[in-house]
């Protein structure tokens, strides 16, 4: 799939009426598999280390000193875990939402501090993907940045999977919006035809012809098909 998600509705987003969920861009699956791997590899090298010491100290289990390297090990790796729930949850809750309207960044910055940033359509001005890196070009990993034409900072997101096509995709819907906009604009520019004479003169014949074709239209009785003018 060129684009990471597909949603009709996304829960904890407020939509307008009438606005639909077109996709969402959200760091890949391995960042999830990175944390995981960096959680396990620290909490090992701590028991590794704490074991290894008290080995080489001939520190015995059952003894007080190593009810403290205990006590010491257990917070350790209850600050590890912490830590990288926090890390991890911050990058999954980091994600792009693009509207039929808006385009909306939300990013967690810590545990209790969201922030949500959006732009219309009509303001994105360009989308950007890029692929740095053997591995991210290997498996087509890379950032999408979003500039738009108002005060609001440039929309970032890191570690989307293809964010070619998801840059492409952002680019055209913006094109299609700002493409309604100015039909929009010109349909409210233009003044109505004036009415002439000629234009009235050809209205009522009009209104004529179809009197004499349905005489009985409107309630509207003409007996034997005349109308007296």
């Amino acid at each position: 799939m060129a684009l990471n998600d597909h949603h009709k509705n996304f829960k904890g987003f407020d939509l307008f009426p009438g606005e639909e969920v077109r996709f969402v861009m959200r760091e890949h699956w391995i960042v999830h598999l990175l944390a995981f791997i960096s959680w396990i590899f620290w909490g090992v090298c701590a028991v590794i280390m704490v074991a290894l010491g008290a080995y080489f100290l001939g520190i015995r289990w059952g003894s007080p000193t190593s009810y403290f390297l205990g006590a010491i090990l257990l917070m350790y790796l209850s600050v590890v875990t912490l830590y990288s729930f926090i890390s991890w949850l911050n990058k999954v809750l980091n994600v792009i939402v693009v509207t039929s309207d808006r385009v909306v960044d939300i990013t967690q910055i810590d545990f209790f501090h969201r922030n949500i940033i959006e732009t219309r359509l009509e303001h994105v001005q360009d989308a950007t993907g890029t692929v740095k890196g053997f591995l991210n070009t290997l498996f087509n990993w890379g950032e999408v940045r979003i500039r738009t034409a108002n005060d609001v900072a440039d929309f970032y997101i890191n570690m989307v999977y293809d964010p070619h096509a998801n840059a492409r995709e952002v680019f055209n819907l913006a094109s299609e919006a700002k493409m309604r906009e100015h039909k929009m604009v010109q349909r409210m520019q233009t003044p109505p035809p004036p009415k002439t004479p000629e234009n009235r003169q050809e209205k009522f014949h009009r209104k004529i012809e179809t009197i004499l074709e349905n005489p009985k239209q409107d309630g509207i009785y003409v007996p034997d098909g005349k109308i007296d003018l």
